[in-house]
């Protein structure tokens, strides 16, 4: 497996765990609405880099670039991402996570962005776009996601554990094709 193209991956998996960390420490402190927005916000990334990992990991190129860019042009859609990603051989996790998640965007952290999705005012909450008792309103449901969170990142923590290379030569190497990397893809100068 190309090294760079794991570091890409790895680094995905690393914030899926940090964004699920912070859903956690912070669920059941949000009691008012938009905290709770906030918050789940955090679980949409936490799938959204979880997703990015598996799709970079069962991606068939090993060209660290066009990896990179195929998953980076999916945004912050949840769907695009579970249909790139085939990591796991039972391919029904993905298709569930896209329906449920789908129709979220990590737009909802803004205030106004959640009133429009949530909370339609002229129309009542029952007939705003998505409906807020049904989803982040249900502790239940959101739960159930998060669940669903770990069967998507436990199977990497063997990908991802392990010793570190003890060659100094072949840690600056990888280092240099590391930036070389970044040049290309992310650093824009």
């Amino acid at each position: 497996m190309n090294k760079i193209k794991d570091e890409i991956s790895q680094s995905y998996f690393f914030d899926a765990i940090d964004f699920r960390n912070r859903f956690d420490h912070l669920w059941e402190k949000e009691l008012h609405k938009t905290g709770r927005i906030k918050s789940f916000t955090d679980l949409l990334m936490a799938f959204e880099c979880v997703l990015k990992c598996h799709a970079v990991l069962s991606h068939k190129s090993n060209n660290p670039e066009e990896v990179y860019k195929v998953v980076r042009r999916c945004n912050h859609d949840i769907a695009k991402l579970c249909a790139l990603a085939s990591f796991l051989k039972n391919s029904d996790i993905y298709k569930k996570v896209s329906e449920k998640l789908g129709q979220f965007s990590v737009e909802i952290r803004y205030v106004l962005n959640a009133e429009a999705s949530f909370f339609s005012i002229i129309d009542g909450w029952e007939n705003a776009p998505i409906n807020y008792t049904q989803t982040i309103g249900n502790h239940p449901w959101v739960m159930e996601l998060r669940e669903i969170l770990n069967t998507l990142i436990d199977p990497l923590y063997d990908k991802f554990g392990g010793l570190v290379d003890d060659s100094l030569s072949d840690i600056i190497d990888h280092e240099r094709e590391m930036v070389d990397f970044l040049i290309k893809v992310v650093i824009k100068y």
